[in-house]
């Protein structure tokens, strides 16, 4: 995958991958162009984004480490293979809130399960354990898949929603500023399981109920609407899908009858031909007959 970025300055950044290359070009003004390879030991799963005008890349290379690359310094090896987690894949890097998050799938040979992770490598570098061999703390999303997890990130107002068959995982911030994540139907639900909240210890303390049930009311009839507008939205594409069956196999109809009459066709001229030659060679037969009976001169 290609990633392009404008930079602060202007120039135009684009970073890809090129067999076991990860090759950076630059673009300033006046068609000036600057292209290096920045790691010659890529295997695959290259991710990058801009933050605050620095760019960060990570990728799995030739030894299975999985790599992350920071802006003026040398790479730093996030994990490898372990007994614990061997098998690493779908790396996906994404900033938000001026922090930087890595999502990918891993492969417990132990437990012979897949799972879905997510990780704060900036905090973990900036920390005391990373310097004494500490490892990084890792948050599982999923845990004990029998198949790799599909997963979807979505970046909106509100955040990070992360999106994996019908499952959706939120991220929130704590009482305390920390991160955690939520799981919920939708987002908004998340929101609505909030304010029922505020509404119970508001009628506890005497409070603020009225406002609170409100909004509850509001987000109910909001969560309502968007929850039948995805109905819609999956009866329409069931329609399509149907459609599209039904030509499909109105087109392969059609076709097993053009195949048919092809090769009725082409019995026919087959026929033809032996039959044909059949004919060609009783002349050829005739005339070379009549050519011995002519009388000597």
């Amino acid at each position: 995958m290609d990633y392009v970025f404008r930079l602060t300055d202007g120039r135009r950044l684009v970073l890809w991958s090129e067999k076991n290359q990860v090759i950076r070009q630059l673009s300033g003004g006046g068609g000036n162009r600057s292209q290096i390879s920045l790691r010659t030991d890529f295997l695959s799963d290259l991710s990058a984004v801009v933050m605050e005008g620095k760019f960060y890349y990570v990728y799995q290379n030739t030894s299975r480490r999985v790599v992350l690359a920071l802006p003026e310094e040398e790479e730093r090896v996030l994990f490898g293979e372990s007994i614990e987690h061997c098998r690493h894949g779908g790396l996906t890097l994404v900033e938000n809130g001026g922090q930087l998050y890595l999502f990918y799938t891993a492969w417990s040979p132990i437990r012979e399960r897949y799972s879905l992770n997510v990780c704060k490598p900036l905090e973990w570098f900036a920390g005391e354990e990373a310097t004494v061999g500490g490892e990084i703390p890792v948050t599982a999303l999923l845990r004990d898949e029998e198949t790799v997890p599909a997963f979807q990130l979505i970046r909106d107002a509100d955040g990070i929603r992360i999106m994996t068959g019908k499952r959706c995982f939120c991220l929130y911030r704590g009482v305390n500023g920390e991160d955690g994540w939520r799981e919920g139907l939708w987002c908004d639900r998340d929101r609505l399981e909030w304010y029922e909240e505020q509404a119970e210890k508001a009628d506890l303390l005497g409070g603020r109920v009225n406002t609170y049930t409100q909004e509850i009311q509001r987000m109910s009839e909001e969560w309502e609407r968007k929850r039948l507008d995805y109905e819609d939205e999956i009866g329409r594409m069931k329609t399509i899908n149907d459609d599209l069956d039904g030509k499909v196999r109105e087109a392969k109809i059609r076709l097993e009858g053009a195949v048919t009459q092809y090769n009725e066709l082409a019995e026919v001229a087959r026929q033809l031909q032996i039959e044909g030659k059949k004919w060609r060679d009783k002349y050829y037969q005739e005339t070379k007959r009549k050519r011995v009976k002519l009388p000597e001169e």
